[in-house]
Protein backbone atom coordinates (compact mmCIF):
# COMPACT_ATOMS: atom_id res chain seq x y z
CA UNK A 1 0.00 0.00 0.00
CA UNK A 2 1.32 3.44 -0.90
CA UNK A 3 2.18 6.00 1.73
CA UNK A 4 -0.38 8.44 0.35
CA UNK A 5 -3.22 5.98 1.03
CA UNK A 6 -1.89 5.20 4.51
CA UNK A 7 -1.81 8.90 5.39
CA UNK A 8 -5.33 9.33 3.99
CA UNK A 9 -6.67 6.45 6.12
CA UNK A 10 -4.93 7.78 9.25
CA UNK A 11 -6.43 11.17 8.59
CA UNK A 12 -9.86 9.58 8.27
CA UNK A 13 -9.39 7.95 11.70
CA UNK A 14 -8.54 11.30 13.28
CA UNK A 15 -11.68 12.83 11.81
CA UNK A 16 -13.75 10.04 13.34
CA UNK A 17 -12.28 10.52 16.83
CA UNK A 18 -13.00 14.25 16.73
CA UNK A 19 -16.69 13.63 16.02
CA UNK A 20 -17.59 12.66 19.58
CA UNK A 21 -18.57 9.61 21.60
CA UNK A 22 -20.65 8.13 18.80
CA UNK A 23 -17.98 8.37 16.14
CA UNK A 24 -16.43 5.35 14.52
CA UNK A 25 -12.88 4.36 15.47
CA UNK A 26 -10.55 1.89 13.88
CA UNK A 27 -10.31 -1.64 15.19
CA UNK A 28 -6.53 -1.75 14.84
CA UNK A 29 -3.63 0.59 14.33
CA UNK A 30 -2.59 -1.24 11.21
CA UNK A 31 -3.33 1.01 8.23
CA UNK A 32 -4.08 -1.97 6.02
CA UNK A 33 -7.23 -2.75 8.08
CA UNK A 34 -8.50 0.81 8.33
CA UNK A 35 -11.50 0.08 6.08
CA UNK A 36 -12.57 -3.16 7.80
CA UNK A 37 -16.36 -3.68 7.75
CA UNK A 38 -16.28 -4.52 11.49
CA UNK A 39 -16.23 -1.27 13.46
CA UNK A 40 -16.25 -0.35 17.15
CA UNK A 41 -18.88 1.77 18.82
CA UNK A 42 -19.02 3.33 22.33
CA UNK A 43 -22.35 2.48 23.98
CA UNK A 44 -21.36 3.60 27.49
CA UNK A 45 -18.35 5.12 29.17
CA UNK A 46 -15.62 2.57 29.57
CA UNK A 47 -17.43 -0.03 27.44
CA UNK A 48 -16.52 -1.02 23.86
CA UNK A 49 -18.50 -3.37 21.70
CA UNK A 50 -18.00 -4.56 18.18
CA UNK A 51 -20.92 -4.77 15.72
CA UNK A 52 -21.44 -5.45 12.04
CA UNK A 53 -22.78 -2.88 9.55
CA UNK A 54 -25.48 -5.37 8.58
CA UNK A 55 -26.99 -5.07 12.12
CA UNK A 56 -26.52 -1.37 12.68
CA UNK A 57 -27.45 0.98 9.87
CA UNK A 58 -25.98 4.05 11.52
CA UNK A 59 -22.64 2.39 12.10
CA UNK A 60 -22.66 1.16 8.50
CA UNK A 61 -23.17 4.71 7.27
CA UNK A 62 -20.36 5.91 9.46
CA UNK A 63 -18.02 3.21 8.20
CA UNK A 64 -18.94 4.05 4.62
CA UNK A 65 -18.29 7.72 5.28
CA UNK A 66 -14.89 6.93 6.78
CA UNK A 67 -13.92 4.77 3.77
CA UNK A 68 -15.26 7.33 1.27
CA UNK A 69 -13.30 10.12 2.91
CA UNK A 70 -10.16 8.00 2.90
CA UNK A 71 -10.63 7.51 -0.83
CA UNK A 72 -11.18 11.23 -1.23
CA UNK A 73 -7.92 11.99 0.57
CA UNK A 74 -6.07 9.45 -1.54
CA UNK A 75 -7.46 11.04 -4.69
CA UNK A 76 -6.60 14.54 -3.48
CA UNK A 77 -10.20 15.60 -2.82
CA UNK A 78 -10.64 17.84 0.22
CA UNK A 79 -12.62 16.15 3.03
CA UNK A 80 -13.60 18.34 6.00
CA UNK A 81 -16.29 17.38 8.47
CA UNK A 82 -18.16 14.78 6.45
CA UNK A 83 -17.38 12.08 9.02
CA UNK A 84 -18.71 13.96 12.00
CA UNK A 85 -22.09 14.23 10.28
CA UNK A 86 -22.40 10.43 10.04
CA UNK A 87 -23.52 9.72 13.61
CA UNK A 88 -26.50 7.57 14.53
CA UNK A 89 -29.77 8.85 15.92
CA UNK A 90 -28.71 7.72 19.41
CA UNK A 91 -25.41 9.59 19.16
CA UNK A 92 -26.70 12.85 17.84
CA UNK A 93 -28.96 12.31 14.83
CA UNK A 94 -26.58 12.96 11.95
CA UNK A 95 -28.41 13.20 8.65
CA UNK A 96 -26.08 11.05 6.56
CA UNK A 97 -22.87 11.33 4.57
CA UNK A 98 -21.91 14.93 4.11
CA UNK A 99 -25.21 16.23 5.52
CA UNK A 100 -25.96 18.53 8.43
CA UNK A 101 -26.63 17.01 11.86
CA UNK A 102 -29.52 18.25 14.03
CA UNK A 103 -28.65 16.40 17.30
CA UNK A 104 -26.47 17.19 20.25
CA UNK A 105 -23.23 15.68 19.10
CA UNK A 106 -23.75 15.57 15.31
CA UNK A 107 -21.55 17.84 13.22
CA UNK A 108 -22.21 19.43 9.87
CA UNK A 109 -20.70 18.28 6.55
CA UNK A 110 -19.61 20.28 3.53
CA UNK A 111 -22.45 19.00 1.34
CA UNK A 112 -20.26 16.82 -0.88
CA UNK A 113 -21.97 13.76 -2.38
CA UNK A 114 -19.25 11.22 -1.61
CA UNK A 115 -21.17 8.24 -3.01
CA UNK A 116 -21.81 9.96 -6.33
CA UNK A 117 -18.33 11.40 -6.50
CA UNK A 118 -16.69 8.00 -6.92
CA UNK A 119 -19.45 6.46 -8.98
CA UNK A 120 -18.05 4.92 -12.18
CA UNK A 121 -20.73 6.50 -14.35
CA UNK A 122 -19.87 9.92 -12.97
CA UNK A 123 -16.25 9.55 -14.00
CA UNK A 124 -17.31 8.43 -17.48
CA UNK A 125 -19.59 11.44 -17.86
CA UNK A 126 -16.69 13.70 -16.94
CA UNK A 127 -14.81 12.48 -19.99
CA UNK A 128 -11.83 10.91 -18.19
CA UNK A 129 -12.53 7.48 -19.68
CA UNK A 130 -14.81 6.40 -22.52
CA UNK A 131 -16.40 2.99 -22.61
CA UNK A 132 -15.98 0.98 -25.79
CA UNK A 133 -18.79 1.56 -28.27
CA UNK A 134 -20.25 4.52 -26.35
CA UNK A 135 -21.59 7.46 -28.33
CA UNK A 136 -20.11 10.92 -27.90
CA UNK A 137 -22.52 13.78 -27.34
CA UNK A 138 -21.18 16.50 -29.63
CA UNK A 139 -24.03 18.84 -28.71
CA UNK A 140 -22.71 19.12 -25.15
CA UNK A 141 -19.19 19.91 -26.31
CA UNK A 142 -17.85 16.34 -26.40
CA UNK A 143 -14.95 15.62 -28.73
CA UNK A 144 -13.47 12.44 -30.11
CA UNK A 145 -9.93 11.95 -28.83
CA UNK A 146 -7.39 9.55 -30.27
CA UNK A 147 -6.73 8.04 -26.86
CA UNK A 148 -10.43 7.22 -26.54
CA UNK A 149 -10.62 5.11 -29.72
CA UNK A 150 -11.21 1.45 -28.93
CA UNK A 151 -13.32 -1.47 -30.08
CA UNK A 152 -16.73 -2.13 -28.64
CA UNK A 153 -16.88 -4.47 -25.68
CA UNK A 154 -16.68 -8.05 -26.93
CA UNK A 155 -15.53 -7.14 -30.44
CA UNK A 156 -12.08 -8.64 -29.97
CA UNK A 157 -11.83 -12.09 -28.49
CA UNK A 158 -8.57 -13.39 -27.08
CA UNK A 159 -7.17 -16.37 -28.93
CA UNK A 160 -6.94 -19.73 -27.20
CA UNK A 161 -3.42 -20.47 -25.97
CA UNK A 162 -2.80 -24.17 -25.43
CA UNK A 163 -0.02 -25.98 -23.63
CA UNK A 164 0.38 -23.36 -20.88
CA UNK A 165 -0.18 -25.49 -17.80
CA UNK A 166 -3.10 -27.24 -16.16
CA UNK A 167 -4.40 -24.01 -14.69
CA UNK A 168 -5.30 -22.68 -18.10
CA UNK A 169 -7.65 -25.58 -18.85
CA UNK A 170 -5.80 -26.29 -22.11
CA UNK A 171 -2.51 -27.64 -20.82
CA UNK A 172 -0.75 -30.98 -21.23
CA UNK A 173 -2.76 -32.56 -24.08
CA UNK A 174 -4.01 -29.12 -25.21
CA UNK A 175 -7.60 -30.28 -25.48
CA UNK A 176 -6.83 -33.21 -27.82
CA UNK A 177 -7.17 -36.01 -25.28
CA UNK A 178 -5.00 -39.13 -25.09
CA UNK A 179 -3.77 -41.01 -28.17
CA UNK A 180 -5.81 -41.65 -31.28
CA UNK A 181 -5.68 -40.30 -34.81
CA UNK A 182 -7.14 -36.93 -33.83
CA UNK A 183 -4.43 -36.31 -31.24
CA UNK A 184 -1.58 -36.66 -33.75
CA UNK A 185 -0.10 -33.81 -35.71
CA UNK A 186 -1.73 -33.75 -39.13
CA UNK A 187 -4.12 -36.51 -38.10
CA UNK A 188 -7.86 -36.73 -38.43
CA UNK A 189 -10.25 -38.13 -41.02
CA UNK A 190 -10.23 -36.82 -44.56
CA UNK A 191 -12.76 -34.35 -45.79
CA UNK A 192 -16.13 -36.02 -46.34
CA UNK A 193 -15.32 -39.15 -44.32
CA UNK A 194 -18.32 -40.30 -42.26
CA UNK A 195 -16.86 -43.14 -40.25
CA UNK A 196 -17.04 -45.81 -42.93
CA UNK A 197 -20.67 -45.48 -43.95
CA UNK A 198 -21.71 -44.33 -47.40
CA UNK A 199 -21.05 -40.58 -47.48
CA UNK A 200 -23.75 -38.15 -48.47
CA UNK A 201 -22.08 -37.21 -51.75
CA UNK A 202 -22.44 -40.82 -52.95
CA UNK A 203 -26.03 -41.31 -51.81
CA UNK A 204 -27.35 -38.44 -53.97
CA UNK A 205 -28.13 -39.20 -57.64
CA UNK A 206 -26.57 -37.35 -60.54
CA UNK A 207 -28.67 -34.88 -62.51
CA UNK A 208 -28.00 -33.30 -65.89
CA UNK A 209 -24.88 -33.47 -68.02
CA UNK A 210 -21.50 -31.78 -67.87
CA UNK A 211 -19.70 -30.84 -71.06
CA UNK A 212 -15.95 -30.53 -70.41
CA UNK A 213 -15.47 -28.77 -73.77
CA UNK A 214 -17.98 -25.99 -73.12
CA UNK A 215 -16.67 -22.51 -73.92
CA UNK A 216 -17.87 -19.23 -72.43
CA UNK A 217 -17.62 -15.97 -74.39
CA UNK A 218 -18.20 -12.36 -73.42
CA UNK A 219 -20.85 -10.70 -75.64
CA UNK A 220 -20.43 -7.39 -77.51
CA UNK A 221 -23.32 -5.90 -79.49
CA UNK A 222 -22.89 -3.79 -82.62
CA UNK A 223 -24.97 -0.92 -81.19
CA UNK A 224 -22.69 -0.62 -78.18
CA UNK A 225 -19.62 -0.88 -80.37
CA UNK A 226 -20.84 2.01 -82.54
CA UNK A 227 -21.46 4.18 -79.49
CA UNK A 228 -17.93 3.59 -78.22
CA UNK A 229 -16.37 4.35 -81.60
CA UNK A 230 -18.34 7.57 -82.03
CA UNK A 231 -17.50 8.63 -78.45
CA UNK A 232 -13.79 8.24 -79.13
CA UNK A 233 -13.21 5.44 -76.67
CA UNK A 234 -10.87 3.72 -79.15
CA UNK A 235 -8.95 6.87 -80.02
CA UNK A 236 -9.05 8.68 -83.34
CA UNK A 237 -11.28 6.98 -85.89
CA UNK A 238 -10.50 7.07 -89.61
CA UNK A 239 -13.64 6.25 -91.53
CA UNK A 240 -11.81 5.49 -94.79
CA UNK A 241 -8.98 3.37 -93.38
CA UNK A 242 -9.83 2.30 -89.82
CA UNK A 243 -7.34 0.36 -87.77
CA UNK A 244 -8.03 -3.19 -86.60
CA UNK A 245 -9.76 -3.42 -83.23
CA UNK A 246 -8.81 -6.52 -81.23
CA UNK A 247 -10.17 -7.99 -78.04
CA UNK A 248 -7.49 -6.09 -76.11
CA UNK A 249 -8.93 -2.81 -77.44
CA UNK A 250 -12.38 -3.87 -76.22
CA UNK A 251 -11.07 -4.56 -72.75
CA UNK A 252 -8.97 -1.38 -72.55
CA UNK A 253 -11.95 0.75 -73.65
CA UNK A 254 -14.22 -0.86 -71.04
CA UNK A 255 -16.48 -2.40 -73.65
CA UNK A 256 -15.82 -5.92 -72.38
CA UNK A 257 -15.09 -7.49 -69.02
CA UNK A 258 -11.46 -7.87 -67.98
CA UNK A 259 -11.98 -11.46 -66.85
CA UNK A 260 -12.53 -13.06 -70.23
CA UNK A 261 -12.46 -16.83 -70.12
CA UNK A 262 -12.41 -17.99 -73.75
CA UNK A 263 -12.89 -14.84 -75.84
CA UNK A 264 -15.48 -12.37 -77.17
CA UNK A 265 -18.44 -13.03 -79.44
CA UNK A 266 -19.88 -10.29 -81.67
CA UNK A 267 -23.68 -10.03 -81.95
CA UNK A 268 -25.96 -7.75 -83.98
CA UNK A 269 -27.90 -6.45 -81.01
CA UNK A 270 -29.46 -3.00 -81.50
CA UNK A 271 -28.79 -2.82 -85.26
CA UNK A 272 -31.24 -3.87 -87.97
CA UNK A 273 -30.15 -5.94 -90.97
CA UNK A 274 -30.84 -3.11 -93.48
CA UNK A 275 -29.45 -0.34 -91.25
CA UNK A 276 -26.29 1.53 -92.25
CA UNK A 277 -23.26 0.86 -90.06
CA UNK A 278 -19.80 2.36 -89.65
CA UNK A 279 -16.74 0.87 -91.30
CA UNK A 280 -14.70 -1.13 -88.77
CA UNK A 281 -12.16 -3.95 -88.84
CA UNK A 282 -12.56 -6.41 -86.00
CA UNK A 283 -10.77 -9.47 -84.64
CA UNK A 284 -12.93 -11.51 -82.26
CA UNK A 285 -13.26 -15.13 -81.21
CA UNK A 286 -16.77 -15.66 -82.56
CA UNK A 287 -19.34 -13.65 -84.53
CA UNK A 288 -22.92 -14.27 -85.50
CA UNK A 289 -23.84 -14.49 -89.17
CA UNK A 290 -26.06 -11.39 -89.01
CA UNK A 291 -23.41 -9.27 -87.30
CA UNK A 292 -20.76 -10.27 -89.84
CA UNK A 293 -23.06 -9.39 -92.76
CA UNK A 294 -23.83 -5.93 -91.37
CA UNK A 295 -20.15 -5.07 -90.87
CA UNK A 296 -19.07 -6.38 -94.27
CA UNK A 297 -21.91 -4.52 -96.04
CA UNK A 298 -20.57 -1.27 -94.55
CA UNK A 299 -17.10 -2.00 -95.95
CA UNK A 300 -15.54 -3.44 -92.82
CA UNK A 301 -14.33 -6.92 -91.95
CA UNK A 302 -14.74 -9.44 -89.12
CA UNK A 303 -12.00 -12.03 -88.54
CA UNK A 304 -12.59 -14.92 -86.17
CA UNK A 305 -9.30 -15.82 -84.51
CA UNK A 306 -8.39 -18.55 -82.04
CA UNK A 307 -6.53 -18.00 -78.76
CA UNK A 308 -6.11 -20.61 -76.08
CA UNK A 309 -6.22 -19.59 -72.41
CA UNK A 310 -2.52 -18.74 -72.27
CA UNK A 311 -2.58 -16.89 -75.57
CA UNK A 312 -5.61 -14.84 -74.55
CA UNK A 313 -3.88 -13.89 -71.31
CA UNK A 314 -0.77 -12.82 -73.26
CA UNK A 315 -2.96 -10.76 -75.60
CA UNK A 316 -4.79 -8.90 -72.83
CA UNK A 317 -1.89 -8.58 -70.35
CA UNK A 318 1.43 -8.61 -72.25
CA UNK A 319 3.19 -6.87 -69.32
CA UNK A 320 2.86 -10.11 -67.33
CA UNK A 321 5.31 -11.83 -69.67
CA UNK A 322 8.62 -10.00 -69.13
CA UNK A 323 10.62 -12.83 -70.72
CA UNK A 324 8.68 -12.72 -73.95
CA UNK A 325 5.25 -13.68 -75.25
CA UNK A 326 4.41 -17.33 -75.93
CA UNK A 327 3.89 -18.65 -79.42
CA UNK A 328 0.31 -18.69 -80.72
CA UNK A 329 -1.36 -22.06 -80.18
CA UNK A 330 -2.72 -24.11 -83.05
CA UNK A 331 -6.45 -24.42 -83.43
CA UNK A 332 -7.78 -27.83 -82.27
CA UNK A 333 -9.41 -29.86 -85.05
CA UNK A 334 -12.82 -29.69 -83.41
CA UNK A 335 -12.72 -25.84 -83.47
CA UNK A 336 -11.35 -25.22 -86.96
CA UNK A 337 -14.80 -24.85 -88.47
CA UNK A 338 -15.59 -21.97 -86.10
CA UNK A 339 -12.53 -19.77 -86.73
CA UNK A 340 -10.69 -18.27 -89.71
CA UNK A 341 -7.12 -18.47 -88.39
CA UNK A 342 -4.92 -18.47 -85.32
CA UNK A 343 -4.49 -15.25 -83.37
CA UNK A 344 -1.23 -13.35 -83.53
CA UNK A 345 0.96 -12.25 -80.63
CA UNK A 346 1.43 -9.41 -80.10
CA UNK A 347 -1.82 -7.90 -81.33
CA UNK A 348 -1.94 -6.59 -84.92
CA UNK A 349 -2.53 -3.01 -83.75
CA UNK A 350 0.67 -3.16 -81.69
CA UNK A 351 2.63 -4.47 -84.65
CA UNK A 352 1.35 -1.67 -86.88
CA UNK A 353 2.32 0.93 -84.26
CA UNK A 354 5.82 -0.48 -83.83
CA UNK A 355 6.31 -0.58 -87.58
Amino acid sequence: MSRAIERAIARAGRFGRRAGAGAVTTTTTDATRAWSPVVERSDAPGRRTSSSPARDGGVARAARARWTSARACAWGVGATRGFAASGTARDGGGSGDGGSGDGDDGGSGDGTDWDGLFDDDAWYERGITVRGGSAIDHASGGALALNALRDADGARKARKRVGRGIGSGKGKTSGRGHKGAKSRSGGGPRLGFEGGQTPLRLTLPKRGAHNPHRMTFDVVNLATLREYVEAGRFGEYDGDNPRTLTMKDFVDAGLSNKKIKHGIKLLAGGVDADEAFIKVRLEVSRASTKAKEIVERAGGSVTKVHYNRLGLRALLHPHKFPRGLPKPARTPPRLRKFVDREGTLPAPAQMETSA
